[in-house]
Protein backbone atom coordinates (compact mmCIF):
# COMPACT_ATOMS: atom_id res chain seq x y z
CA UNK A 1 0.00 0.00 0.00
CA UNK A 2 3.01 2.27 1.03
CA UNK A 3 4.38 2.02 -2.90
CA UNK A 4 0.58 2.83 -4.25
CA UNK A 5 0.00 5.75 -2.27
CA UNK A 6 3.68 7.09 -3.15
CA UNK A 7 2.81 6.86 -6.91
CA UNK A 8 -0.29 8.39 -6.60
CA UNK A 9 1.04 11.37 -4.72
CA UNK A 10 3.75 11.32 -7.26
CA UNK A 11 1.51 11.25 -10.05
CA UNK A 12 0.18 13.93 -8.65
CA UNK A 13 2.85 16.40 -7.87
CA UNK A 14 3.71 15.77 -11.79
CA UNK A 15 0.34 16.44 -12.90
CA UNK A 16 1.32 19.53 -11.02
CA UNK A 17 4.41 20.28 -12.07
CA UNK A 18 3.72 20.09 -15.82
CA UNK A 19 0.64 22.52 -15.48
CA UNK A 20 2.66 24.92 -13.28
CA UNK A 21 5.35 24.91 -16.17
CA UNK A 22 2.99 25.36 -18.87
CA UNK A 23 2.32 29.25 -17.09
CA UNK A 24 3.79 32.23 -16.54
CA UNK A 25 5.90 32.29 -13.70
CA UNK A 26 3.96 35.27 -11.85
CA UNK A 27 0.73 33.28 -12.92
CA UNK A 28 2.08 29.86 -11.52
CA UNK A 29 3.35 30.93 -8.34
CA UNK A 30 0.11 33.03 -7.59
CA UNK A 31 -2.18 29.94 -7.81
CA UNK A 32 0.72 28.16 -6.24
CA UNK A 33 0.25 30.72 -3.20
CA UNK A 34 -3.50 30.86 -3.44
CA UNK A 35 -3.43 26.85 -3.44
CA UNK A 36 -1.13 26.67 -0.04
CA UNK A 37 -3.24 29.30 1.66
CA UNK A 38 -6.57 27.70 0.97
CA UNK A 39 -5.86 23.92 1.69
CA UNK A 40 -3.22 25.00 4.80
CA UNK A 41 -4.60 26.24 7.14
CA UNK A 42 -7.23 23.45 7.28
CA UNK A 43 -4.42 20.84 7.76
CA UNK A 44 -3.48 19.40 11.21
CA UNK A 45 0.14 20.52 10.64
CA UNK A 46 -0.62 24.03 11.19
CA UNK A 47 -1.70 23.55 15.01
CA UNK A 48 1.65 22.43 15.72
CA UNK A 49 3.63 25.51 13.61
CA UNK A 50 1.13 27.97 15.07
CA UNK A 51 2.89 26.12 18.30
CA UNK A 52 6.61 26.89 17.77
CA UNK A 53 5.88 30.49 16.41
CA UNK A 54 3.97 31.31 19.58
CA UNK A 55 6.88 29.67 21.61
CA UNK A 56 9.46 31.06 19.71
CA UNK A 57 8.18 34.73 18.91
CA UNK A 58 6.40 34.95 22.51
CA UNK A 59 5.12 38.55 21.98
CA UNK A 60 2.72 37.45 19.00
CA UNK A 61 -0.78 37.74 19.79
CA UNK A 62 -3.77 34.88 18.05
CA UNK A 63 -4.78 37.18 15.10
CA UNK A 64 -1.26 37.76 13.87
CA UNK A 65 -0.08 34.62 14.46
CA UNK A 66 -3.04 33.23 12.45
CA UNK A 67 -2.35 35.05 9.20
CA UNK A 68 1.24 34.48 9.61
CA UNK A 69 0.99 30.79 9.34
CA UNK A 70 -1.59 30.95 6.41
CA UNK A 71 1.26 33.58 4.85
CA UNK A 72 3.80 30.24 5.55
CA UNK A 73 1.35 28.16 3.66
CA UNK A 74 1.07 30.58 0.61
CA UNK A 75 4.73 30.70 0.49
CA UNK A 76 4.76 27.36 0.75
CA UNK A 77 2.08 26.67 -2.53
CA UNK A 78 4.52 29.49 -4.42
CA UNK A 79 7.60 27.32 -3.96
CA UNK A 80 6.28 24.26 -5.29
CA UNK A 81 4.52 26.22 -8.38
CA UNK A 82 8.28 27.47 -8.54
CA UNK A 83 9.86 24.07 -9.35
CA UNK A 84 9.65 24.12 -12.76
CA UNK A 85 11.03 27.91 -13.40
CA UNK A 86 13.74 28.11 -10.81
CA UNK A 87 16.33 28.65 -13.37
CA UNK A 88 14.23 31.75 -15.18
CA UNK A 89 13.64 32.78 -11.35
CA UNK A 90 17.50 33.36 -10.64
CA UNK A 91 18.28 34.85 -13.69
CA UNK A 92 15.57 37.41 -13.35
CA UNK A 93 14.23 37.93 -10.46
CA UNK A 94 16.64 37.86 -7.96
CA UNK A 95 18.87 40.49 -6.26
CA UNK A 96 21.53 40.10 -4.13
CA UNK A 97 23.16 41.78 -1.53
CA UNK A 98 26.62 40.99 -0.28
CA UNK A 99 28.42 39.09 -3.71
CA UNK A 100 31.52 40.18 -2.77
CA UNK A 101 31.29 37.35 -0.17
CA UNK A 102 30.97 35.32 -3.09
CA UNK A 103 33.30 36.98 -4.70
CA UNK A 104 35.90 36.33 -2.37
CA UNK A 105 35.71 32.83 -2.54
CA UNK A 106 35.89 32.67 -6.22
CA UNK A 107 38.85 34.81 -6.04
CA UNK A 108 40.68 31.52 -4.55
CA UNK A 109 40.54 28.98 -7.28
CA UNK A 110 42.17 25.84 -5.23
CA UNK A 111 39.23 26.81 -2.41
CA UNK A 112 35.41 26.95 -1.90
CA UNK A 113 33.39 27.68 0.76
CA UNK A 114 30.68 26.38 2.93
CA UNK A 115 27.53 28.31 2.47
CA UNK A 116 24.46 27.74 5.02
CA UNK A 117 20.85 29.11 5.08
CA UNK A 118 17.51 27.39 6.51
CA UNK A 119 13.89 27.41 4.71
CA UNK A 120 13.86 30.51 4.32
CA UNK A 121 11.16 31.95 1.00
CA UNK A 122 12.13 29.91 -1.73
CA UNK A 123 15.35 28.35 -0.05
CA UNK A 124 16.17 26.46 -3.66
CA UNK A 125 17.34 29.23 -4.99
CA UNK A 126 21.00 29.81 -3.76
CA UNK A 127 22.92 27.02 -5.47
CA UNK A 128 21.19 27.77 -8.52
CA UNK A 129 22.30 31.20 -8.50
CA UNK A 130 25.90 30.30 -7.60
CA UNK A 131 26.14 28.15 -10.14
CA UNK A 132 23.87 29.78 -13.25
CA UNK A 133 25.06 33.37 -12.25
CA UNK A 134 28.95 33.24 -10.82
CA UNK A 135 29.84 29.89 -12.51
CA UNK A 136 30.77 28.36 -9.33
CA UNK A 137 31.36 24.85 -8.55
CA UNK A 138 28.34 24.46 -6.09
CA UNK A 139 27.49 21.31 -4.27
CA UNK A 140 24.00 21.13 -2.18
CA UNK A 141 23.19 18.65 0.98
CA UNK A 142 19.52 17.81 0.91
CA UNK A 143 16.98 15.87 3.39
CA UNK A 144 15.37 13.63 0.83
CA UNK A 145 11.51 13.18 1.24
CA UNK A 146 10.30 9.69 2.19
CA UNK A 147 8.68 8.90 -1.15
CA UNK A 148 11.14 8.10 -3.71
CA UNK A 149 9.28 9.58 -6.60
CA UNK A 150 8.50 12.68 -5.51
CA UNK A 151 12.09 12.78 -4.25
CA UNK A 152 13.44 12.15 -7.92
CA UNK A 153 11.18 14.73 -9.50
CA UNK A 154 12.01 17.77 -7.02
CA UNK A 155 15.89 16.76 -7.48
CA UNK A 156 15.44 16.80 -11.43
CA UNK A 157 14.01 20.38 -10.66
CA UNK A 158 16.59 21.84 -7.79
CA UNK A 159 19.35 19.85 -9.82
CA UNK A 160 18.68 21.75 -13.07
CA UNK A 161 18.61 17.91 -14.94
CA UNK A 162 21.78 16.72 -13.07
CA UNK A 163 24.03 20.17 -13.51
CA UNK A 164 24.46 20.73 -9.98
CA UNK A 165 25.33 17.69 -7.79
CA UNK A 166 23.71 17.30 -4.66
CA UNK A 167 23.87 15.10 -1.78
CA UNK A 168 21.66 13.38 0.75
CA UNK A 169 21.61 13.58 3.85
CA UNK A 170 23.62 10.62 4.47
CA UNK A 171 27.19 9.19 5.24
CA UNK A 172 27.33 8.30 1.83
CA UNK A 173 26.48 12.05 1.19
CA UNK A 174 28.78 13.51 3.33
CA UNK A 175 31.95 11.41 1.88
CA UNK A 176 30.80 12.74 -1.76
CA UNK A 177 30.16 16.39 -0.01
CA UNK A 178 34.27 15.68 1.48
CA UNK A 179 35.07 14.66 -1.76
CA UNK A 180 34.10 17.56 -3.73
CA UNK A 181 35.19 20.16 -0.70
CA UNK A 182 38.82 18.60 -1.12
CA UNK A 183 38.59 18.90 -4.74
CA UNK A 184 38.52 22.91 -4.52
CA UNK A 185 34.19 22.88 -4.59
CA UNK A 186 31.76 24.92 -2.88
CA UNK A 187 29.12 23.23 0.06
CA UNK A 188 25.62 24.52 0.06
CA UNK A 189 23.80 23.51 2.86
CA UNK A 190 20.37 24.16 4.92
CA UNK A 191 21.11 23.91 8.36
CA UNK A 192 17.48 24.24 10.32
CA UNK A 193 16.28 20.63 10.66
CA UNK A 194 16.57 18.62 14.02
CA UNK A 195 19.64 15.91 14.04
CA UNK A 196 19.23 13.35 16.79
CA UNK A 197 23.33 12.59 17.09
CA UNK A 198 23.85 16.62 16.44
CA UNK A 199 24.94 18.98 18.75
CA UNK A 200 22.72 20.45 21.25
CA UNK A 201 22.81 24.18 20.73
CA UNK A 202 19.39 26.69 21.90
CA UNK A 203 17.95 28.03 18.71
CA UNK A 204 15.43 30.51 19.84
CA UNK A 205 16.09 29.83 23.33
CA UNK A 206 14.65 26.07 23.43
CA UNK A 207 17.09 22.95 23.31
CA UNK A 208 17.43 21.72 19.59
CA UNK A 209 20.09 19.24 18.27
CA UNK A 210 21.53 20.71 14.87
CA UNK A 211 23.75 18.58 12.63
CA UNK A 212 27.42 20.17 13.09
CA UNK A 213 28.67 18.58 9.31
CA UNK A 214 28.60 22.55 7.81
CA UNK A 215 31.17 23.44 10.65
CA UNK A 216 33.11 20.67 10.44
CA UNK A 217 34.07 21.30 6.94
CA UNK A 218 34.40 24.49 7.11
CA UNK A 219 37.34 23.50 10.05
CA UNK A 220 38.79 20.70 8.43
CA UNK A 221 39.44 21.94 5.01
CA UNK A 222 39.88 25.62 6.20
CA UNK A 223 36.92 27.32 4.33
CA UNK A 224 35.19 30.35 4.56
CA UNK A 225 31.64 29.90 6.29
CA UNK A 226 29.34 31.73 4.97
CA UNK A 227 25.47 32.03 6.02
CA UNK A 228 22.72 33.35 3.64
CA UNK A 229 18.96 34.35 3.62
CA UNK A 230 16.48 34.55 1.28
CA UNK A 231 13.47 37.03 1.72
CA UNK A 232 10.14 36.97 -1.19
CA UNK A 233 9.87 40.97 -2.11
CA UNK A 234 7.06 40.04 -3.96
CA UNK A 235 5.45 37.13 -5.80
CA UNK A 236 8.40 35.70 -7.48
CA UNK A 237 10.75 38.71 -7.02
CA UNK A 238 13.57 37.61 -4.12
CA UNK A 239 16.50 38.87 -2.35
CA UNK A 240 19.20 37.01 -1.46
CA UNK A 241 21.22 38.37 1.57
CA UNK A 242 25.42 36.72 1.39
CA UNK A 243 26.17 37.58 4.89
CA UNK A 244 29.88 38.18 6.07
CA UNK A 245 31.86 34.42 7.13
CA UNK A 246 31.75 33.38 10.93
CA UNK A 247 34.94 33.20 12.46
CA UNK A 248 35.49 28.89 12.97
CA UNK A 249 39.38 29.20 13.54
CA UNK A 250 40.20 28.16 17.67
CA UNK A 251 36.49 28.07 18.32
CA UNK A 252 34.53 24.76 19.63
CA UNK A 253 31.45 23.37 17.12
CA UNK A 254 28.81 24.45 19.83
CA UNK A 255 29.87 28.32 19.77
CA UNK A 256 29.76 28.84 15.97
CA UNK A 257 26.45 27.10 15.73
CA UNK A 258 25.27 29.83 18.53
CA UNK A 259 26.28 32.31 15.76
CA UNK A 260 24.61 30.18 13.04
CA UNK A 261 21.01 30.42 14.66
CA UNK A 262 21.61 33.58 15.89
CA UNK A 263 21.56 34.87 12.18
CA UNK A 264 18.93 32.77 11.05
CA UNK A 265 16.77 33.75 14.38
CA UNK A 266 17.19 37.01 13.53
CA UNK A 267 16.14 36.21 9.40
CA UNK A 268 13.21 34.38 11.00
CA UNK A 269 11.96 37.47 13.20
CA UNK A 270 11.90 39.68 10.33
CA UNK A 271 10.14 37.72 7.98
CA UNK A 272 8.38 35.23 10.09
CA UNK A 273 5.75 33.79 7.60
CA UNK A 274 8.66 33.14 5.30
CA UNK A 275 10.00 30.25 7.63
CA UNK A 276 8.24 26.71 7.56
CA UNK A 277 7.04 26.35 11.54
CA UNK A 278 5.82 22.81 11.21
CA UNK A 279 9.50 21.61 11.54
CA UNK A 280 9.91 19.24 14.95
CA UNK A 281 12.98 21.39 15.11
CA UNK A 282 13.18 21.45 18.99
CA UNK A 283 13.54 18.46 21.80
CA UNK A 284 10.47 17.21 22.67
Amino acid sequence: MTRVRYALEAFFLGALFLIFRLMPVDVASAVGGAIGRFVGPKMAASRKARRHLQQCLTDMDDAHAKGVIADMWDNLGRVVAEYPHLRYIVANRMTVNGAEHIDAVLASPDKGGVFFSAHFANWELPPIYLHVVKGMDIHSMYRAPNNPFVDQMIHYCRTLRGAIPAWNKSRAGGQGAMKALRAGGSLAILIDQKYNEGINVPFFGMDAMTNPFFVKMAKKFGLPLIPASMVRTKGAHFILNVHPPIHVEGREEDEIIKDAHAMIEEAITQTPSQWIWMHRRWRG
